[in-house]
């Protein structure tokens, strides 16, 4: 399979959900270790290349490799999360404090920085320890929560496929994480079913 990261999502926090998938050879986990946590980040836009440079000279492997078992268990928390609230159920306050937790471990200072040939004043997380990896996909899960609307925030109407997304589009439409992939081999199973020829 290729190991660069699904960016079908529309948001980063529904790639983030969309970084174990199902394949006819079973379920492949993306987040396995630091390194790819780490990678998974910078192919996100969480975190900057050289900041994700920076924690693996820093930080040992092992350290890195126990934030990414908790980034895999965050990601099972936010999906029962995610499922309740797109389905309508209430969210009590308690089951949203492992989040909060989570947003509270970040630090971050303003900077300058030269965009698209402009100078910008940008937020910058500050990494003082690497449970600090995190905080920016907890940002992402909690904006999400915050400012979507749940009957946007979808799973693929693909057969068998287990990816999340966030339908932008104007008409609320949106049924598969992509139109080449569930999309193209559901307008093919269609065809097929039309013309005599199933399977």
């Amino acid at each position: 399979m290729d190991p660069r990261p699904l960016l079908v999502g529309s948001h980063p926090a529904a790639d983030f959900l969309n970084t174990t998938v199902s394949t006819a050879d079973g379920l492949v986990e993306r987040l396995a270790d630091g390194r790819a946590l780490l990678d998974w980040l910078v192919a996100v836009g969480l975190l900057e290349a050289p900041a994700a440079a920076a924690a693996r000279a820093r930080w040992p492997a092992a350290d890195l490799d126990r934030v990414a078992a908790e980034a895999r268990r965050l990601r099972e928390r936010a999906r029962r999360v995610l499922e309740d609230w797109r389905a309508g159920r209430a969210l009590r306050p308690g089951r949203l404090l492992p989040l909060n937790a989570l947003l509270e471990r970040g630090s971050a200072h303003r900077a300058l920085a030269l965009r698209g040939g402009r100078w910008t004043l940008v937020e910058r997380a500050r990494l003082d320890a690497p449970a600090q990896l995190l905080v920016p996909v907890a940002q992402a899960l909690a904006a999400l929560l915050a400012d979507e609307e749940p009957e946007r925030v979808r799973s693929c109407a693909g057969a068998g496929c287990t990816l999340w997304f966030v339908d932008r589009t104007r008409s609320g439409r949106r049924r598969f994480c992509s139109a080449e992939l569930c999309g193209n081999r559901a307008r093919v199973a269609a065809y097929r079913q039309r013309h005599g020829r199933g399977g």
